[in-house]
């Protein structure tokens, strides 16, 4: 049982990026024809991030603020690796935008999107995901526009539609599991939602992982990836393609393993339908690409696919796989 707790230094490495977005906008306002200063600052804050993450990850489980926010070795990970990757596409980024007129901007999208991710992956309450899926989502529609050409244009309105309408679905469904269940909360839902009307947890879980599958990446939420991912520079493609799968791919974890693991549907199966679609399509899709950008964005969605394959893990599809996988190697070894 995770203790619970409503210690604000709890959430230390989320302030750190959160006083990092901050105070480098504020710098950026300041020092206009300085803004490698608040690169520095961008950078700073997300290794301070990750090393308070990583200090957290010696300590056991808990969920804060109402149980609404777990803290557990999955979101520390996440934390770890954003805070980490955010620095290094900060770094990688800045020939391209060392003294653009908008190069403050982009960098305090970076981190709000960064926070927005992890903040899935700790999402304990359908309330609070609802609000990481727009802190994840409405920054990335700005960057994926950032370069203002004709391309950019259409990729960053193809990415906010797509976006706002799997908005409205996931919103759908999380009204429907609150009036299902009575409760947002991951551990009760676990222990209501067996006994709600199957109907309303089916449409529930459909939004929910359709939000999911789009801030991944995967299919059937996947089309707005290649357009995005050309229609960009590199830095903020290879951004926007990664930092939001991290943590919904541990959104989609979490969810399968609590408040999905004791209801009438198959759950685990939907996931693994939607795990080997993408990889299927996003394989078969690069054949037909002649432009490289395209062709890495079809390989994120086969990537993910993989990816999804771990949320299903601790399902029962994956049972006769290990427990099949040993036997099979020492037959054909002692062939």
């Amino acid at each position: 049982m995770e203790a619970m707790s409503a210690n604000p230094l709890d959430l230390l490495p989320e302030i750190l990026l959160l006083f990092g977005a901050v105070a480098g906008l504020l710098l950026g306002l300041w020092a206009q024809h300085r803004q490698a200063k608040v690169r520095a600052v961008i950078v700073v804050a997300a290794l301070a991030s990750a090393v308070a993450a990583a200090i957290d990850l010696t300590e056991p489980d808990k969920a804060v603020f109402g149980d609404s926010w777990m803290i557990d070795t999955t979101t520390g990970v996440v934390r770890i690796t954003i805070a980490l990757s955010t620095a290094a596409a900060a770094l990688l980024a800045s020939s391209r935008l060392a003294g653009h007129p908008r190069e403050t901007e982009t960098y305090v999208l970076m981190m709000l999107a960064a926070l927005g991710a992890i903040a899935l992956a700790a999402s304990n309450d359908l309330l609070m995901l609802a609000a990481s899926y727009l802190l994840a989502s409405i920054p990335l529609y700005a960057l994926a526009g950032f370069a203002k050409d004709s391309r950019a244009v259409e990729a960053s309105l193809k990415h906010y539609l797509m976006g706002a309408l799997v908005g409205v679905l996931m919103l759908v469904g999380i009204a429907t599991l609150l009036l299902a269940a009575g409760t947002g909360n991951y551990r009760e839902l676990a222990s209501t939602l067996p006994q709600a009307p199957t109907p309303l947890v089916a449409l529930g879980i459909i939004g929910l992982l359709a939000g999911m599958a789009f801030k991944a990446g995967a299919v059937p939420g996947h089309f707005w990836v290649p357009d995005v991912t050309a229609g960009t520079n590199p830095v903020m493609a290879a951004f926007i393609s990664t930092i939001p799968k991290l943590g919904a791919v541990a959104a989609a974890f979490r969810l399968v393993a609590e408040p999905f693991t004791r209801v009438s549907l198959d759950v685990p199966l939907l996931v693994v339908v939607i795990a080997a679609a993408s990889m299927t399509l996003g394989n078969l899709a690069a054949f037909q690409q002649t432009e490289v950008l395209r062709l890495l964005a079809y390989s994120t969605v086969s990537q993910v696919g993989y990816m999804f394959m771990v949320v299903a893990g601790h399902s029962v599809y994956a049972v006769p796989a290990l427990s099949k996988g040993p036997r099979f190697v020492t037959a054909y070894a002692a062939r």
